[in-house]
């Protein structure tokens, strides 16, 4: 609940600073017009007020980049992308220019898979905490050991790899997403400021500000009596999300706006039907408990550009890619994906790894060899999903152009707004786990830049677990951080 006593009281500091991108301007492009109307161009920018007054279009969103400045035109509602990249592709002032995409959370239900509660090993779900040289350092009181211990953590190898890293992770991990819950116990001594690109706000960007103000109160109510009888709940971010109690106790189901089957008292039953929660509301929550369990030192920056629907708008990806960098993220998980490529993108991506920044994106839930961005680009770690019994999870996309590694992806449990916990399917939450994984060992390679992250990316394939049933499809294997972190000291 929000309000919980904290799991773990120890203090992080963290250097925050701002290098070559200048402040944003306030944006004002709107997500609704990016596939009819709206271009990104790349001009300079004392070209754009007149480039855009000359076509009779308008610039409402622009930044200020290493490799030039970057303009969002909207043009009339009676002009399309296509004709207005017509009118002005010839102009001299254009350097560049592209559509806009709006880019996608991936659910399961694409590749007509359904995630089930059996995939997650129920037995240990289970009450009490678990320490670890890492987890003790950060959180006095340890972690519930349905989380820190379950089946994923010891497939992976994760705890024997930690104690083998003293540092435990303590770099900084940009997690660009739908925001985080500031007040989760496992998050809120991990987590520094960022930026809110959908509100154009710096700080924490919290998961509860797009919740229907009269629906906080009555979901924190309703989880509250859970707590209070020792059960811990779980929910599956799918579109099809179970609240699952571990312990004995009297349930009743209830669907919540056709996305969510719960498992709640009689009591709070009646209350809780009534809710109409956004189908991703808590996504960035539980991406962001993966990265803290893999990488418990790990400070976690918030970026949010995807709203309660699992959308975002490319330009607020590209902004939150250069934010990211410019202000001291050493990795960034990118638990996305868009069915088209994009130059800018690609740009901004490349400028991370020039700057020694690890970029890890999930390879998206549709089940087939597809090619998804930003996992294709080279400068990437494309991420797929597995299950605990180490075969390609049915949701999960394949294929050694798209994937470099992969990591499980199927019941997995982490965090969920309400001081509460959750069970994910989805390349989604293979993603973090990677990122973690590079967290872990990131100040291994202390040369910094580009040389680091190749050497860090080849580490991570080179420890991971050879499949041989899944050859060319998962890249080098499955995730083993016990091996990364051996490859990263060797």
């Amino acid at each position: 609940m929000r309000g919980l006593a904290k799991i773990g009281p120890a203090l992080m500091a963290v250097m925050m600073w701002t290098t070559h991108v200048a402040a944003d301007p306030p944006n004002r492009y709107h997500h609704a017009n990016a596939h009819h109307n709206q271009l990104i161009v790349r001009a300079a920018p004392s070209d754009v007020p007149g480039l855009v007054e000359q076509y009779g279009l308008v610039a409402v969103g622009e930044l200020t980049t290493s490799e030039g400045h970057l303009a969002v035109i909207e043009g009339p509602e009676t002009m399309t992308a296509e004709q207005m990249a017509e009118l002005i592709h010839n102009d001299p002032r254009i350097n560049d220019l592209e559509h806009v995409q709006l880019a996608a959370l991936p659910g399961t239900e694409e590749s007509g898979a359904t995630p089930v509660v059996s995939d997650i090993a129920i037995d240990r779900l289970k009450t009490g905490s678990l320490t670890s040289p890492c987890i003790s350092r950060v959180m006095q009181n340890g972690l519930w050991k349905g989380f820190a211990d379950q089946e994923a953590a010891r497939l992976v190898n994760l705890h024997q790899g930690q104690s083998l890293q003293t540092s435990c992770g303590s770099v900084t991990v940009a997690v660009i997403d739908t925001g985080v819950d500031p007040t989760h116990s496992v998050l809120s001594d991990a987590l520094v400021p960022g930026y809110d690109f959908r509100l154009e706000a710096p700080g924490i960007p919290s998961e509860w500000d797009f919740l229907d103000q009269s629906l906080q109160p009555i979901l924190e109510q309703s989880l509250q009596p859970i707590l209070e009888q020792s059960l811990q709940p779980i929910l599956e971010q799918s579109l099809q999300p179970i609240l699952e109690a571990t312990l004995a106790g009297s349930a009743e189901t209830v669907e919540l706006g056709g996305s969510m089957v719960v498992l709640l008292s009689s009591e709070v039953a009646p209350t809780v039907a009534a809710m109409d929660l956004p189908p991703y509301f808590g996504h960035g929550t539980m991406v962001a408990g993966i990265v803290r369990l893999v990488a418990p030192g790990a400070h976690i920056m918030p970026l949010r550009v995807f709203n309660g629907s699992g959308s975002a708008h490319l330009f607020d990806i590209i902004r939150a890619i250069y934010y990211a960098v410019d202000h001291g993220a050493d990795v960034i998980n990118m638990s996305f994906s868009m069915e088209q490529g994009s130059r800018e993108l690609r740009n901004a991506i490349r400028y991370a790894r020039e700057q020694g920044v690890v970029c890890v994106a999930a390879a998206g839930n549709d089940g087939e060899p597809a090619h998804v961005y930003p996992a294709m680009l080279s400068s990437s770690i494309g991420v797929a999903a597995t299950t605990l019994d180490d075969e390609l999870s049915d949701f999960s996309n394949y294929g050694s152009a798209l994937v470099d590694l992969a990591a499980p992806g199927a019941g997995i449990v982490t965090t969920y707004p309400g001081g509460v916990f959750a069970a994910g399917w989805g390349t989604s939450f293979s993603a973090p786990f990677v990122a973690g994984a590079a967290a872990l060992i990131r100040d291994s390679y202390p040369s910094g830049g580009m040389s680091a992250l190749i050497e860090l990316k080849q580490d991570l394939r080179q420890g991971s677990l050879a499949i041989q049933p899944l050859a060319g499809d998962i890249g080098s294997g499955r995730l083993d951080v016990l091996g990364a972190v051996l490859e990263a000291n060797d």
